[in-house]
């Protein structure tokens, strides 16, 4: 009986390491998010490595430098926060 209890202290400790590690590090942010659903609403998709490599360069990166995108412009402190996070998950890449 014992070997079952530690086998699922074990099996729940590594469940929730893992979740853990993918809320930390897996996810966009908020902000960033904001940013793709308006790509996502300007008509580009995300899915296929083409998709995505399109996604990327003819919309979000745009967003990033200037802060605005077919002609609206973003608020300043949403795409700071992006650009932020996105150097942070770059610097931990390295």
């Amino acid at each position: 009986m014992n070997k079952w209890w530690i086998a699922a202290v074990v099996v729940l400790t590594l469940l929730t390491a893992a979740f853990s590690f993918r809320q930390i590090f897996g996810r966009a942010s908020a902000s960033c998010r904001t940013l793709a659903k308006v790509c996502e609403e300007a008509g580009f998709k995300r899915g296929e490595e083409a998709d995505n490599r399109i996604f990327r360069e003819q919309c979000m990166i745009p967003i990033l430098r200037t802060g605005a995108f077919n002609g609206q412009t973003l608020d300043a402190k949403v795409v700071a926060a992006c650009r932020s996070q996105l150097e942070k998950k770059k610097a931990r890449a390295r």
